[in-house]
């Protein structure tokens, strides 16, 4: 800008230089017009670019403030066609006995029972992408499901110490991935063989088969997470083990057809969901630091 304002002033003063000194040529007029028009074109142009700029500067701003706060976060084990990795030998085997069904038998009651239980296994095992809520101080819920508990407890395998205990129930049409609840470090991992009762009763958390896992928040909070095998479901499935880093949302494991997760926070933190509610893996908020 300054460059172009000094080019502009020597125009000048070399067009009234030839004035006084009386060797104006028309020519000489016609040139110096010219130039003085181009600079101010050139001036036009650039300031018309700059508001152009300022003004989608602001537009931007706006939209930081006014768009939701989500985001899309990458997964620990990225799923195709949004189904889990380990639904596609169930969903191959299932396929493969309607088509048999369907060459030995045609169109009957066979072919129909496995279609559904085709259509079963895709709505089981599916893993659609989620929209992870902005903010450190956020703890999103680490499965779908339903809040069964809120309470605090002593936490024994861990902490040693009294802790905020919330409970999600995933029953057997719940999407079953299990989701970090934060930005976090696993710290300690422990496994503990036992039996597949209910995974709703109050003694699950104890006797079921689980995987419990010691873990850091970014901020420094330790809190401990459980995947608990339930009356159907057979195998917990962990993607994780000690020292793996995660950000919230990230896929760290499943378990399969039924079962539950019991997350256990610091006394201090705030719940922000009740006994009842509904929740989605990564996406819905249990409580804030």
């Amino acid at each position: 800008m300054k460059d172009r304002d000094e080019t502009k002033d020597k125009a000048k003063d070399e067009e009234a230089r030839i004035e006084d000194s009386g060797e104006t040529s028309d020519e000489d007029k016609v040139e110096a017009s010219e130039d003085e028009r181009t600079l101010d074109d050139d001036s036009e142009l650039e300031d018309d670019e700059e508001a152009e700029d300022d003004e989608e500067n602001l537009e931007g701003e706006a939209e930081k403030v006014i768009a939701p706060r989500l985001r899309i976060r990458a997964s620990m084990k990225p799923s195709f066609l949004w189904i889990a990795n380990e639904g596609y030998l169930a969903i191959g085997v299932v396929s493969a006995l309607a088509l048999v069904s369907y060459l030995i038998f045609g169109c009957g009651y066979f072919v129909t029972f496995f279609l559904f239980l085709l259509g079963f296994v895709l709505w089981f095992f599916r893993d659609p992408e989620r929209g992870i809520p902005l903010g450190s101080e956020l703890i999103t819920s680490p499965a779908d499901g339903k809040i069964i508990k809120v309470e605090k407890v002593r936490e024994e395998v861990f902490l040693k110490s009294e802790a905020l205990k919330i409970s999600v129930f995933m029953n057997v049409f719940d999407m079953h991935v299990n989701r970090a609840p934060a930005d976090l470090t696993v710290l300690q991992t422990k496994y503990f063989p036992g039996k597949f009762i209910n995974a709703s009763f109050d003694k699950a958390s104890e006797d079921n088969e689980r995987h419990a896992f010691l873990m850091k928040s970014k901020e420094g909070s330790e809190f401990v997470l459980v995947q608990i095998a339930g009356l159907i479901a057979r195998r917990i499935v962990t993607y994780v083990q000690k020292d793996a880093e995660l950000l919230k949302g990230e896929r760290f494991g499943m378990i399969k057809f039924g079962s539950r997760v019991d997350i256990y926070l610091p006394v201090d933190v705030e719940p922000l969901v009740s006994i009842g509610d509904r929740v989605f893996a990564g996406s819905s908020v249990l409580a804030k630091w």
